[in-house]
Formats: C-alpha cells, structure tokens, sequence
C-alpha cells in the first residue's frame, strides 16, 4: 500500500501544477523600427501541452480599446499574429505589412485557449533605424 501512495501523490501533484500554472504572456521584444513594418515577439510562459491549434492570438475587439481607453488605429489591424511554441522558448510573432510612421504605438491583444484567456495591452517603442 505504502508503495502506491508516493506515486499517486506524484501523479497528483503533477496534475495540479500545471493546472494553477496558467498561460501567461511577458515583455514585448520589438524588432523593427520607424518606416518599417512592425516586427515584434511577445514571450509566452506556462505553455504546457498546448499546440498552436489550441492558442489562438489576435488583436483584441474594439470594446477592449475602449475600456483602455486606446486608440485603434487601422494600421493595428493588419497585424498577424502566429504563435511559435517551443517549450519555454515559445512566443509570438507579430508582423505588419505597413511602415509605422510613429515612434510608439499602442495595442492590446488577446490570447485564447480551452482553459482561458489572457487580454494584454502593449507598447512598442519604436528605435530609428540605423543608416550606414
């Protein structure tokens, strides 16, 4: 009996682990810079055994610039957003198509999958590129 009790108790703490350790997105890292199409990644944690069938990213709803009281510009709506998971290297990749004139822009995005949804505001400060 003793010998079963560790590894259901294993098993057990397992399971509940990764169930309180939800998805989780971190820090912007921009890519790109003004007069460019916008590059970005944004890093995912808690990933577990999700796939890139089961997380689906977008740019959030108008009600949630709203809320945030942020701009919507059109330019934000050509932004593709594509999940790259590799375990603890997994994160998002955001490309536009659309120089960005700006030196920042503002953009809230939100991240679905079966056990929740994560809804994140973002600002990419945008560098000068260089010139040589």
């Amino acid at each position: 009996m003793k010998k079963l009790i560790r590894p259901i108790c294993t098993i057990a703490a397992l399971c509940l682990s990764t169930s309180i350790m939800a998805l989780s997105a971190g820090k912007l890292e921009v890519l790109s810079g003004i007069n460019q199409p916008f590059h970005g990644k944004v890093t995912l944690y808690n990933v577990g055994f999700l796939d890139k069938d089961t997380i689906k990213v977008h740019l959030a709803d108008q009600s949630q610039f709203d809320l945030l009281n942020t701009e919507r510009k059109h330019l934000l709506t050509e932004l593709k957003f594509n999940p790259v998971l590799n375990g603890e290297q997994s994160f998002i990749d955001i490309k536009g198509r659309q120089p960005v004139k700006e030196s920042y822009i503002d953009f809230i995005i939100e991240i679905k999958w079966p056990q929740g949804h994560i809804i994140r505001p973002y600002t990419a400060l945008l560098p000068i590129p260089e010139t040589h």
